[in-house]
């Protein structure tokens, strides 16, 4: 029971963090090269982010995850992490003329955007710390307490996908 209870919640993880793409440039998007590639920029990121994030699930369901494969995906995550709170400058949302899931919010409440980030920035160290310390129950709680922070900044900055 408690295995299956942990899937479902592995699963509402991948759920809320993949794909995790607050703004995505999409083929044939109108917008001046720079903000372009910086949107495109910041796609990638959040592509690494939602592919590390996959692949840490899919370890954590097994029944002896592999220690390495788990820290080689944290780090992934750490590093990805990093740059979301820069990743969305001034001009860089839908009045750039790009489609994106980045609401308006990320600029109208820069403060709270910036607090959403720095949540996720240190949720993401204490899933580091537990990686490192080799404990699975921690690394288990970590993962799903991110997977948290994923969720309550997509319900405010992120578009809803259809």
């Amino acid at each position: 029971m408690r295995q299956l209870l942990f899937a479902i919640a592995l699963a509402v993880l991948a759920s809320a963090c993949s794909d995790a793409q607050p703004g995505v440039a999409e083929s044939g998007s109108a917008g001046d090269p720079e903000t372009l590639a910086l949107i495109e920029a910041r796609q990638d990121n959040f592509e690494r982010i939602s592919d590390a994030n996959k692949a840490l699930k899919a370890e954590l369901e097994n029944s002896q995850p592999d220690l390495a494969v788990l820290q080689a995906q944290v780090e992934n995550i750490g590093a990805a992490a990093g740059q979301v709170a820069d990743a969305f400058p001034a001009g860089s949302g839908a009045e750039s003329g790009v489609e994106t899931a980045a609401l308006p919010a990320i600029w109208s409440d820069p403060q709270g955007f910036t607090v959403a980030a720095a949540r996720f920035t240190d949720q993401t160290q204490v899933l580091v710390q537990a990686t490192q310390s080799g404990d699975l129950a921690a690394i288990r709680t970590a993962t799903l307490d991110l997977g948290t922070t994923c969720r309550n900044c997509h319900d405010t900055f992120r578009q809803k996908k259809d």
